[in-house]
């Protein structure tokens, strides 16, 4: 499947550091996170504890000026978590490829939401891309290759009725 590009929101402003650029073709994961930080309310001196660091550690840990610490992967989550911020995310979603989609969730039901299950089928397409794609890339599809294309196939046209019957159940006058 391929990639869309979306650049990245502008970051607020912060009055006391100015936001460094995020590189419009690396979505650069450290500047990201450094404008995370920079951006909320109090900086690293309020995220630190609240994802269990010391402000300074966490401070160090986002500089692009300080090499001797990086950001872990799982405190990227918890500061994505904690603030709300999304750049982080989307930064990576960038580097990988591809681009983030927030879909509304239903805490009730998370399956029953149209945009949910939108999400759903574009997986599985990707899914179906994936498989086709590595099948034929030497112009010859073994019988295996063609169990999965089908099987990818099979949960696509699954996951397309499945929005089609919610898109259905959401339309005014159409439940009868």
């Amino acid at each position: 499947m391929g990639s869309i590009f979306v650049p990245l929101a502008a970051p607020r402003h912060n009055k006391r550091r100015r936001p460094l650029p995020l590189h419009p073709m690396t979505h650069d994961l450290q500047a990201a996170a450094f404008n995370l930080v920079a951006d909320y309310p109090g900086g690293a001196t309020v995220l630190g504890p609240l994802i269990g660091k010391a402000a300074s550690t966490l401070s160090h840990e986002v500089d692009l000026r300080y090499t001797g610490a990086k950001l872990g992967l799982h405190d990227a989550g918890k500061l994505t978590q904690v603030s709300g911020d999304l750049r982080i995310v989307r930064a990576f979603c960038a580097l990988a490829g591809g681009r983030f989609q927030p879909l509304p969730a239903d805490p009730a039901n998370p399956h029953a939401h149209p945009l949910a299950a939108l999400g759903s089928m574009a997986h599985e397409f990707a899914e179906l891309v994936s498989e086709a794609g590595a099948a034929l890339a030497d112009g010859q599809v073994t019988p295996n290759e063609l169990q999965r294309i089908q099987r990818e196939a099979g949960g696509l046209l699954g996951a397309l009725n499945h929005l089609l019957a919610l898109c259905h159940d959401a339309c005014p006058g159409s439940r009868a």
